[in-house]
């Protein structure tokens, strides 16, 4: 069967050619948030995704070039239906027992404890993250694994999931429907490896401190503190990405104001910055900048809240809000809901129809039994006037039936608030959180953690579901569909397309940065 990657532009700062054995190389990175527990199973945020998946190998991974390559795994085979998965696991894989996590276990691991990394270590991984007593974020991600979705919804055990070792270097998994993007979900923190024998000896403390840690990819987590994480190189780790630098430090910047000064200051390595924050930012020829175009500009409504549940009334917003217009006076280019690097194309001004949108109201408000109702737009500071001058237009449309107001907050307070759904509409910055497209779509789903809009249509998510398991023929027409439908909704529209950045002091190389802020890979990074 032809394996098909959904892998989308990626960019790698090369890796330089030489490093002196004996120089000591330490590298230092922003991050935004702190992270949660170090458990992969249950890994909530950005960076705790991103130490786990420097310190973590799963069964396969990415490369420079965005490519899914072994990892754990030496090769796989695919039965010609597409269910079943046969992983062959290298012999020489072994975890990383820290002299901390061995003295604070004495006692509790069997003498014979063994360091190998084999396919019950998988087995057992997958069993938990499925389990709805973990309340794993990401336990979708798993959905199609055959039984899986019973045993998430609490209607199976987790034994019956359809993942099974058959020795110690060979794992099959067997899905319920073919999935496109199968090994790609293989590279998640949820479906890295987690030794059984460990687990039980941490006495339900697995991953929350160093000394309930361990860890089988070429860094391990060293010390953590309120402000900052490190991580060291492994001198176990036998896999193919063995680290180029020695230390690793992520330092917690949740002030956009400071990151952008200590960038300039040439202090960090590298860091995230949003394309609002990268305006800010001052560059010069001692950084390197990485442009990642994946997010889109978007109007989100809310489809809990007690106006906008109707779809007469959000597609009376969304008839009067004129994307091109709003984009150009923006300077920036109009777009489709999929972000640039996926290869989206311009289609938000279709749904731009003045004539309707009093006919929408109308509807709405004798659905509702109601006169008039009252919404706030939620933006960032930096387009309010934009946007007040657009409202002025949309209340000439709508009357006094419909009153709009704008709120002006900071990104960080908007993207918070918009994600705990408290917001009427919300002019949001729609990030992809993975390369493949299928999931950008997914975002929207029922079962969703990413679901902002908190859309209940059954009718989109079998259309979405589709995606994954549907020929290469019949994809392009399916992806059309899946935004149309969604569109049709009234509760996204499109506006422009935006970039994330990376950036970089001039020497840093080997950086592999994908699209979704948590996928940073730094096996290969050093700035020697």
């Amino acid at each position: 069967m032809k394996k098909t990657v959904c892998v989308i532009l990626i960019f790698v700062l090369l890796l330089c050619t030489a490093c002196s054995s004996d120089t000591i190389i330490s590298m230092s990175f922003a991050v935004k948030e702190a992270a949660g527990s170090f458990d992969p199973q249950i890994a909530e945020n950005a960076t705790t995704n991103i130490l786990v998946k420097n310190c973590f190998e799963g069964l396969v991974r990415y490369n420079e070039n965005g490519e899914i390559v072994p990892g754990v795994a030496s090769g796989w085979t695919v039965s010609k239906d597409g269910l079943t998965y046969t992983f062959t696991l290298r012999e020489n894989a072994v975890w990383h027992l820290t002299n901390t996590a061995k003295k604070q276990l004495e006692g509790k691991l069997p003498e014979d404890f063994s360091l190998e990394v084999t396919a019950y270590d998988f087995e057992f991984a997958l069993k938990r993250a499925v389990d709805p007593s973990m309340g794993a974020k990401n336990a979708y991600l798993l959905k199609n694994i055959a039984n899986a979705s019973a045993i998430i919804a609490g209607n199976a055990s987790p034994d019956t999931l359809a993942v099974k070792a058959a020795d110690k270097y060979t794992l099959k998994i067997t899905l319920s429907q073919p999935q496109s993007n199968f090994l790609n979900v293989l590279t998640e923190s949820i479906c890295m490896p987690c030794n059984e024998t460990f687990f039980e000896a941490c006495g339900g403390r697995y991953g929350m401190f160093i000394k309930y840690f361990i860890s089988n990819g070429p860094f391990y987590i060293s010390y953590f503190d309120e402000k900052s994480y490190r991580l060291t190189k492994s001198t176990d780790y036998t896999g193919d990405n063995f680290a180029a630098a020695d230390t690793l430090w992520f330092y917690i910047q949740s002030d956009t104001d400071a990151l952008v000064s200590v960038l300039e200051e040439h202090q960090y390595s590298g860091a995230y910055l949003s394309e609002l924050e990268f305006g800010k930012l001052k560059t010069d020829r001692k950084m390197t900048v990485l442009e990642i175009k994946d997010v889109t500009r978007c109007f989100v409504l809310n489809t809990e809240n007690e106006f906008l549940s109707d779809i007469n009334i959000r597609l009376a917003f969304i008839s009067v809000v004129d994307a091109v217009s709003l984009a150009e006076k923006n300077s920036k280019q109009v777009s489709g809901l999929l972000p640039a690097s996926f290869g989206g194309e311009a289609s938000a001004g279709e749904y731009y129809k003045p004539d309707k949108a009093v006919d929408y109201l109308k509807k709405g408000l004798e659905k509702l039994n109601r006169e008039d109702i009252s919404v706030s737009v939620l933006t960032p500071v930096q387009y309010e006037e934009s946007l007040k001058i657009a409202m002025q237009k949309w209340q000439q449309t709508l009357g006094v039936n419909m009153i709009i107001s704008v709120e002006a907050v900071n990104e960080t307070e908007l993207i918070e608030r918009v994600k705990k759904g408290e917001y009427d509409i919300a002019f949001y910055p729609l990030r992809a959180q993975t390369p493949c497209k299928e999931d950008f779509y997914h975002m929207f789903t029922s079962l969703s953690d990413n679901n902002i809009i908190k859309l209940e249509d059954e009718a989109y998510d079998k259309l979405v579901n589709s995606l994954y398991s549907s020929s290469q023929q019949n994809r392009d027409k399916l992806f059309s569909q899946a935004e149309k439908k969604l569109l049709n909704t009234g509760a996204v529209i499109p506006v422009w397309s935006e970039s994330t950045y990376f950036v970089c002091t001039q020497d840093a190389r080997g950086v592999i940065a994908l699209p979704g802020e948590e996928n940073l890979y730094l096996f290969n990074a050093t700035d020697e």
